[in-house]
Order: C-alpha cells, then sequence, then structure tokens
C-alpha cells in the first residue's frame, strides 16, 4: 500500500487503525505528524495520548512532535497505568502509596496494569474522563503489549469517546518470550482498518541496506536464513575456531579481539556493539579495551536492590561497608578474589583496619565515612565517589546503580524508595547515548546507529526459533549505514546463510 493510502487510512473515520511498520520506515514521523494535525483542531484541556513501551520511544515521540508543535501527551504504558491506578490504590487493594517494582515491599507494573483495567470496567466514567481528554490515542509498539495492556486500550475504546491508531511489527516483539503477549491475530481481527508502512526511510543514504533489511525481515518472519545477496554495508566476518557462546559467557573469547579491533578502527559516526544477555556484554567490553561503556537503558532494578539491602543494615557500619564492597566485585573487572580476601579482613564491626595491606589503601580510604556515620546518605555518598574515583586496577563496567543511589537525595519525611523512583525517572527523561556503547539488543530497542555490530552471532545466541530470528531482526535493524556480523566458522548461529 502507498504511503498515501497509509496516511488516509490514519485520518480516516475508522475507530481503530492498526499499522504494520517495519523498523525504519517512518513509523515514528507519521504518528508525530498525525498528532500535530489532530491536535491543532483541539479544544483547550484535550490531547492526543502517546502510549509506548520504552522510554526511547517516548522520548523520541515527544522530540518530534515538539518539533511539530503538537498538543500531544506521551508516556509509557506502564506509567499512564500508574497513573490511573494510584489515587484508588487502597480500594483496588494495593499499598498506599502506591510503589511500582520488583522489589520486596513494591508492585510489579504488570499487577498494576491489570488493577487499573480494572478500575476502568468498575468506574466506566474514569474511562469516559480520560477517553474524553484524549480523542485520539496512539499506540507504538503495541506487538509488546501484553494481554492486560491491550485490555486498558479496549476499556478506553468502550467509551465510544476516543479513537486508537496502533502501530505494530511482530516482527520486533522481543520482550514477552518470558510472559505473555497480544495475541497478534486479535489485535488484527479488532482493526477496523489494517495496512503496511513498508516504504524504508531510514536508510535514504543507504539504500541497498533498507531494501536489503526489508528482505530479510520477510525471509526471517516465513522462518528462512538471512538472504545472501547482501549489499557493501553488510559485512559478515567468519571466525575461526570461535566457540559458541554460552548465555552466561562474561569472558567473550579472545579469537574476537583482533579482528572486533580491527572492524572499530575503521568505523567512523556512532557504533553499536549489540549482544543478546548482559555477560556477552561484559565481556565485549574486556576484549574492546574496556574504552567502550556499556549502556544499561532503564535497567534500575540492581539500584532498587542495593537500596533495599541497605536499608537493612543501616546502623552497622561493617555491613554496609561490606554491601558496598559487593556491590563493587560485581559490577567491575579487576576485582581479584585476593583483593576480596583482603578487604573482608579488613573490615571490621568498629573499625576498617588494612593493616599492611597497601593494595587496599585506596578503597579503605573511600569506605572511611561509613564508620563514621553509619546512614543511608553517608552511604549513597560512599557509592558515588567509588563511581567517580574507582581505585587503580578497578574498572567499573556497569555503574548505573552507582550513579543512581550516589545521586540519592532524600527529603525529610520520604520513604527513600520513593526518592529512588523519582531520580530514575528524571534521569529516564534527559538520559544521552555515548557515541560508542556495548548493549543488549533488548535495550538498543527504539535507538539508531550509524553502524552496527552483531557480536558472537553463534548458534545459542541466535537459534532457529522465533525469538532468535526476532532478536536478529532487531539488531541489524537499528544500523543506519552498516551492518557488521562476527560469526563463528565452526558453529554459526542457523539463521545464517552458508559461509
Amino acid at each position: 500500500m502507498s504511503l498515501d493510502d497509509v496516511r488516509a487510512a490514519l485520518r480516516s473515520n475508522a475507530r481503530v487503525v492498526l499499522v504494520e511498520a517495519p523498523a525504519g520506515c517512518g513509523k515514528t514521523h507519521e504518528a508525530a505528524s498525525l498528532g500535530a494535525e489532530v491536535s491543532r483542531d483541539l479544544p483547550a484541556g484535550r490531547s492526543v495520548l502517546l502510549l509506548a513501551h520504552t522510554n526511547a520511544a517516548v522520548r523520541e515521540f515527544k522530540t518530534r512532535a515538539s518539533q511539530l508543535g503538537a498538543r500531544v501527551v506521551a508516556s509509557t504504558i506502564d506509567a499512564f497505568a500508574l497513573e490511573i491506578a494510584a489515587p484508588y490504590a487502597k480500594a483496588l487493594g494495593l499499598s498506599h502509596p502506591l510503589r511500582p517494582g520488583a522489589t520486596e515491599g513494591s508492585t510489579p507494573f504488570g499487577e498494576i496494569v491489570e488493577k487499573a483495567c480494572e478500575l476502568l470496567r468498575r468506574s466506566p466514567s474514569i474511562a469516559g474522563l480520560i477517553a474524553h481528554r484524549h480523542p485520539m490515542l496512539v499506540l507504538d509498539e503495541h506487538q509488546d503489549a501484553s494481554t492486560s495492556q491491550h485490555l486498558l486500550l479496549a476499556e478506553l475504546l468502550k467509551t465510544k469517546r476516543t479513537i486508537a491508531r496502533i502501530f505494530a511489527d511482530p516482527m520486533q516483539a522481543i520482550y514477552g518470550f518470558g510472559g505473555s503477549l497480544v495475541d497478534w491475530d486479535d489485535v488484527i481481527a479488532q482493526a477496523d482498518t489494517h495496512t503496511a508502512l513498508d516504504s524504508p526511510q531510514r536508510w535514504i543514504d543507504q539504500p541497498e541496506l533498507g531494501d536489503w533489511l526489508l528482505q530479510a525481515r520477510g525471509a526471517l518472519k516465513a522462518g528462512y536464513v538471512l538472504p545472501a545477496d547482501a549489499p557493501e554495508s553488510v559485512r559478515f566476518h567468519w571466525v575461526n575456531d570461535l566457540p559458541d557462546a554460552h548465555p552466561r559467557l562474561f569472558n567473550a573469547p579472545f579469537q574476537l579481539t583482533l579482528p572486533m579491533r580491527e572492524v572499530l578502527s575503521g568505523l567512523s559516526g556512532s557504533v553499536g556493539i549489540l549482544a543478546t544477555h548482559n555477560a556477552h556484554c561484559l565481556g565485549l567490553r574486556a576484549i574492546t579495551g574496556r574504552e567502550i561503556p556499556i549502556y544499561e537503558g532503564s535497567d534500575t532494578s540492581a539500584a532498587y536492590e542495593l537500596l533495599d539491602q541497605a536499608l537493612a543494615v543501616v546502623g552497622d557500619p561493617q555491613k554496609l561497608a561490606t554491601l558496598a564492597v559487593a556491590a563493587l566485585a560485581a559490577s567491575s573487572v579487576g576485582f581479584t578474589k585476593d583483593l576480596r580476601d583482603q578487604i573482608a579482613e579488613s573490615i571490621q564491626e568498629e573499625n576498617i583496619d588494612p593493616g599492611k595491606k597497601k593494595r587496599i589503601l585506596t578503597l579503605v580510604d573511600l569506605l572511611r565515612p561509613i564508620y563514621v556515620s553509619p546512614d543511608l546518605p553517608t552511604w549513597c555518598s560512599v557509592l558515588g565517589t567509588l563511581e567517580t574515583s574507582t581505585p587503580e586496577g578497578i574498572s567499573i563496567s556497569v555503574p548505573e546503580a552507582f550513579r543512581l543511589l550516589g545521586r540519592l537525595r532524600v527529603t525529610q519525611g520520604e520513604d527513600p524508595r520513593d526518592a529512588l523512583g523519582r531520580l530514575v525517572r528524571a534521569r529516564r527523561g534527559a538520559i544521552s547515548l555515548p557515541t560508542r556503547l556495548i548493549t543488549t539488543i533488548h535495550k538498543s530497542k527504539g535507538h539508531e546507529f550509524d553502524h552496527v555490530v552483531i557480536a558472537h552471532c553463534s548458534s545459542s545466541p541466535f537459534p532457529n526459533t522465533e525469538e532468535g530470528r526476532r532478536l536478529l531482526y532487531v539488531g541489524m535493524s537499528r544500523a543506519r549505514r552498516s551492518i557488521t556480523v562476527f560469526a563463528s566458522a565452526d558453529a554459526p548461529s542457523p539463521l545464517l546463510a552458508s559461509n
């Protein structure tokens, strides 16, 4: 279907329009343009509402909409559900104040979404008010919606006061393999109009790459291998003696070191080095000389877990210092067993005494404030100092928890978990990506890079399964100019054409 036909469908009187939009085909541009056009004719107090699944998608939509002068509200669907449910937490049987998260004392977002649906069913007037305020809903990346998230949309549509424009791509549904994703056939069945936005837009300067990626998407969707006739911008490196990558592999094999560094030295512009597991990212950082940071995205669970552990031992300097060291060891390279043992011996009940262990003097000095004031503010300050003044020989590969807790400021009477949530939301709204980064394919979703490097495309990370095919497609489609794939010559992914 032509672009004009898609635009006409989006602006039609149909209540629900579903647009299947592969990566890089102008989905965000079309959604923002539609929101700007519709919002100009809305009376004061009313706006278009965009709901997405990632903070990256929300930021991108807000940027585009702002440039067009659109009056829109953009939020993740989880945050939207939280906003609905929070004022009625007690009536819904939820904790009050409602604190989202996966740690003890928090409520999982999945439960919050279900309770928001329950509220709208029990009180249709609330759904009516929301629908009145937002006469158009734009659902982005709806293939990642859970069943309950899709039901939230259905409850709003029951009011007959709002219409929905859904953008989705079933080949980019990579978040739901551990849970319940909305059934794609059900989404199609509920749409009054189903159309496709399938003209590559991201690759204006590299049209051959855009065409090949659409071919690759079609092949992977149908269960086939990647097309063999790749353009020059897609390069495959078959590495001899490279073993298969176990999901828990922390140390990337040395066979990747030289070819990876050689490729990276020839790339200019932004670079995303993508893997399937967090553990692989740690290994990749090591073989790239620890000069390229790991991008942690919105993964803030470690910060919440550390905060809960610290709150449980506030007042005990020995346990607080031990916790800080354990966090440093789990997030760093260069933290040897001998070093851990020396520090453990030095952290005593009443004081911290390194004795004649000169190697740990710097780290011990950083921990001393905890023995002066064994409270939460001091402990958080020490974590922030550890992140910015890491002792020689130790390099923090996953620093986000340290950064968050090091900046934590709790106002009088405020629950520290709520203060952390406030800080997390502020950082998510202001996050900026480094020019070069290492991250998982899941966390790369919603981002683009001039060059994408798919690291270790062997049989375990990229099997010939629905999940493996989607992961490979999502990873490759982040690229604007080139794709480099490193594959084992001995145990390659079955999704690759024969070398």
